[in-house]
């Protein structure tokens, strides 16, 4: 692929700018309702999950003799995010609690120094230790992430096929970027984000940004290891995408679909209507509850 040098060096300056922000204002923080602490409270069955750390991995022990694994991966622009965030740490209970043994994979984050494929590194280490889990169990194992976590756990995928490792037997993303520019919005999806709040802050360009400082490089702008929407389908396994309505990312995830269909690759597709980017990240948002059944769903049923 060809990029506009100017376009992405200005699309990066604003980026870095919301990563200095989020820096100086301690902007990831978790607000302290939604803290591993007080969830406890909200979702006491969910707190009584027993969990091992290990260097950036965490794992959820199924409280009854595990069906699966699943290697979950959160998201946070590239730039932020933890274990302990709800997208990590409450999803991973939550999928524990029907029977999963779940490994929530933490990941070194994108700044100035550090880009692909330092963060691809740590999350392949979680996969093999999740792997290793897995067949020492005897057991399958799934593959999913939000946002950033889908796109590192699209991006695994597409480096697993390339080394002929072992794949998961299903991959969940769930509002995924997987492209380095975020494709054209069709009327539909332009529509849905017009007045969005992050429109104040964020658009298209500074998105490509933010891929520009994940990727580090032009050249790894073309990459299918760092973006699994530039690479070979064929040999991907059964996937489901779930996309957010009012999204600015749902266009790289609609695209995703159609390019895994288009591959022969069956494909399970959804929408949450009505929900904003990250609702997973949030126990409390309707549009979030709803999203977690839909991905235990596809989990149970695959």
């Amino acid at each position: 692929m060809e990029f506009d040098f100017d376009y992405l060096e200005v699309g990066k300056a604003k980026f870095i700018k919301i990563l200095e922000s989020v820096k100086a204002n301690s902007l990831w923080a978790i607000p302290e309702e939604l803290s591993p602490k007080s969830l406890a409270l909200s979702f006491p069955d969910l707190a009584k999950i027993e969990t091992v750390d290990y260097d950036l991995l965490r794992m959820y022990k199924s409280p009854t003799p595990a069906r699966a694994v699943v290697a979950w991966i959160h998201g946070g622009a590239f730039i932020g995010g933890s274990l302990d965030m709800p997208e990590a740490d409450w999803v991973s209970r939550s999928i524990s609690a029907r029977g999963f043994d779940v490994f929530s994979i933490d990941y070194r984050k994108v700044d100035l120094e550090t880009s692909f494929p330092i963060p691809n590194q740590d999350v392949m280490a979680g996969w093999q230790r999740a792997s290793a889990h897995a067949k020492s169990k005897g057991l399958p194992i799934h593959l999913g992430g939000g946002s950033a976590g889908a796109a590192y756990a699209a991006a695994l995928t597409s480096e697993l096929i390339s080394k002929s490792m072992q794949l998961p037997k299903s991959l969940a993303l769930v509002y995924p970027v997987v492209h380095p520019l975020i494709p054209e919005p069709n009327e539909v999806q332009a529509a849905a984000t017009a007045d969005i709040p992050e429109r104040e802050y964020i658009d298209e360009q500074t998105l490509a940004g933010m891929h520009y400082l994940y990727a580090g490089s032009i050249e790894n702008l073309s990459n299918p290891i760092a973006f699994a929407g530039l690479a070979e389908l064929q040999e991907f396994p059964d996937t489901f995408i779930l996309n957010s309505e009012k999204d600015l990312l749902r266009p790289s995830g609609e695209l995703f679909a159609q390019q895994l269909k288009d591959a022969n690759v069956r494909v399970q597709v959804e929408l949450e209507v009505g929900s904003g980017h990250g609702q997973l990240d949030d126990p409390f948002n309707p549009f979030g509850q709803k999203s977690i059944k839909r991905l235990i769903d596809w989990l149970e049923n695959n």
